[in-house]
This record gives structure tokens, C-alpha cells and sequence, in this order.
């Protein structure tokens, strides 16, 4: 008999089925319950006795069962779970473990609910009451980033254009971004008068970290002013004509600064180049080999100390003329008939 009271009231719980069995299994008690048993013989009415003897209860004997807990696991977005997601577990006992696995494009990120924390596989211990527990995920990012230079030296300001956000490089040249799983893109570092190396960076599905995506820079300096021929060798009629016989004449070059390397044409082939003195603005340009007569278009570039090239300036105008050939000599002179008053014509 048992009763859920000390002292009973007791209810038949089970019997044995003869009087040699001793014990009986105990199913079917509902966890963290006191329970009370008590035992009674009966003897069945026999041939000796025609009546059924019941005896008194036994002392009464006592037991709790143990609670049990429901502990239930549940993946949030973006991932799945391995492992029993809905365990019984007895008070003060471990779960079995259960392991959080990120579908492609995600990471785990942590256990919230009735536990929090970020082990994984995740097993819970001394479980005291019902549980839920989330595993948490969150998109997969990388990190694209590296370092901007000229000559060498970091290169603030530059925008990455293409990246997420178009991170500018800051005063140590370096950006950094993080772009999501599988992005794709092309980046291409602007900064006005400036060209990179290399030009742009491209990327496809992007799985991992990319440090070290560095770029390194020159400075693009406008383009010179227009040559102009200077008096001296301008030996023509006019100071202003640009015809002269000399043939290494030497240019004026404007617009320049100090320690690029201006490269002057005619025609669009070099005729060598000059290095601007420091703190100088402009510079004279005589080339080393003669110039054949003809009519040359002059035009100059300057390339500034980190490489970098300028557009071609305007052209010399008018162009310069090369013209050393002496004219013939003209016929004798000879005196008009009308001016010619002596005894003979």
C-alpha cells in the first residue's frame, strides 16, 4: 500500500503473487514526490481456514523520488543543431552534449536562454529546473584591409571606393572593412592627383581574411605651363614668331615643381629632360642635340619624385620654326634709266 501523507491514508499500490517473493519493483511514482508504503500480509481462506487474515500494516517506510527536468535546445537563424534537442534529465544531473553547427555564411555566436555562454558543443550541468536553451548565429564577415603609401610613407585620405562603406585610409595609410560571406567587388583607391599600383583589386566570393591588400601611390602634379621660346633664341624678325636659326634653343618651362623631372618634345619625340632645383617654379630647357630644321610642336610633362606623370602641357604656340639656311644673294643692283642723268644710259 502506499500513500502520499505520513500515516496514510494508504491505496493498494501492487501485491506479490505467493508468499515466497520478498520484493516487488516500484514503477509509475511521479518525480519529486513523497511517497509512504506500508506492507500487509493477507492469507487467502484454505482448508484449515475458512476466513481471509489480513495482518496489520507494516512500519511505514518512506522515499522521495528525484525530479526530472525537461531541458530543450533550439537553433536560432542560421544554423542547425547536432545532437537530442529535447532531453529528460533527473535533478543535479548533465544533459547530454548538443552542438551548434553554422550553415555556410554563418558563425556561432553564443548559448542564450536558461544558459549563456559559448561553449561548443555545449553540455549542460546540475540541471535544478526545465531549461530552453537558443543557439545564436550570425552572418560570416571578413576583414579586407591593408595600407596605403607614397614613397613609402603612409598616405592619408584615400578613399577605397567599392568596398562597403568606402573606408578612407587614415593617418597611418590604413583602412580596414568587413564584408559579409561570398562578397564580391572590385576596389579602386581615389585620392585627386594621385594613381595607384595597382590600379584596382578585384575579389570573388570572398571565405576568409584578406590583410595586406596594400597600394601604393604617385603623386600626378598638373601639367607645365606652355614652353615658350625665350628672347635669346629667338632670332627671327619678330620676338614673338618662334622662328629662329638657332638650332639648340633653349625654352622657358613654367608651372613646375621643385624636384620633378620635366621631360620636353617636338613632335611628340623627347628631347630630353631637366630636373626642377629645389624651391624653383620654372626652368630653362636647351636640348643636348640639334634640332633639324622644320616646324616642331613643343610640349613638356613633369614627373613628380614619387612617379607620377603629368597630362602634356599645351603646345608652344606659334610652333617653333627651325630655319638656318642662309637666303641666296640677290642679283647685282642696277640703276633705273629714269635715275640715270649721265651722258650715258
Amino acid at each position: 500500500f502506499v500513500g502520499t501523507a505520513s500515516g496514510g491514508p494508504y491505496s493498494f499500490f501492487q501485491q506479490t503473487t505467493d508468499k515466497t517473493v520478498t520484493s516487488l519493483p516500484v514503477t509509475g511514482l511521479n518525480p519529486g514526490t513523497p511517497y509512504y508504503f506500508v506492507v500487509q500480509t493477507r492469507t487467502d481462506a484454505h482448508g484449515n481456514n475458512q476466513n481471509v487474515v489480513d495482518s496489520e500494516y507494516s512500519a511505514e517506510a518512506t522515499t522521495t523520488t528525484v525530479p526530472v527536468y525537461t531541458v530543450t535546445f533550439i537553433a536560432g537563424s542560421g544554423g542547425t543543431l547536432s545532437g537530442e534537442t529535447t532531453q529528460i534529465v533527473e535533478h543535479g544531473s548533465s544533459c547530454t552534449s548538443v552542438t551548434a553547427v553554422p550553415e555556410t555564411g554563418y558563425r556561432f555566436v553564443d548559448w542564450t536562454g536558461s544558459y549563456t555562454g559559448t561553449d561548443n558543443p555545449l553540455t549542460v550541468a546540475n540541471v535544478t529546473a526545465d531549461m530552453t536553451v537558443t543557439a545564436n548565429f550570425t552572418p560570416e564577415s571578413f576583414t579586407i584591409s591593408g595600407t596605403a603609401t607614397i614613397s613609402a610613407a603612409p598616405l592619408a585620405g584615400v578613399t577605397m571606393s567599392g568596398l562597403p562603406g568606402e573606408p578612407v585610409t587614415n593617418a597611418s595609410g590604413v583602412y580596414s572593412v568587413s564584408v559579409a560571406y561570398g562578397w564580391t567587388g572590385t576596389v579602386t583607391p581615389t585620392l585627386v592627383n594621385h594613381v595607384f599600383s595597382p590600379g584596382t583589386r578585384t575579389y570573388t566570393s570572398v571565405t576568409s581574411d584578406q590583410p595586406g591588400q596594400d597600394f601604393q601611390a604617385s603623386y600626378v602634379p598638373a601639367a607645365p605651363g606652355a614652353p615658350d621660346l625665350t628672347s635669346p633664341s629667338d632670332t627671327g624678325f619678330s620676338s614673338t614668331d618662334n622662328i629662329t636659326l638657332d638650332n639648340t634653343p633653349t625654352f622657358n618651362i613654367s608651372g613646375v615643381m621643385s624636384g620633378a623631372t620635366v621631360t620636353v618634345y617636338g613632335n611628340g619625340d623627347m628631347l630630353g629632360t631637366i630636373i626642377v632645383p629645389d624651391g624653383f617654379a620654372s626652368v630653362h630647357f636647351t636640348p643636348a642635340d640639334p634640332l633639324g630644321d622644320g616646324t616642331y610642336s613643343i610640349t613638356a610633362t613633369q614627373t613628380s619624385l614619387s612617379g607620377g606623370v603629368s597630362a602634356p602641357s599645351a603646345p608652344m604656340v606659334p610652333s617653333l620654326v627651325i630655319d638656318t639656311v642662309s637666303p641666296t644673294a640677290p642679283a647685282a643692283p642696277d640703276l633705273q634709266a629714269a635715275s640715270d642723268t649721265g651722258y650715258s644710259s
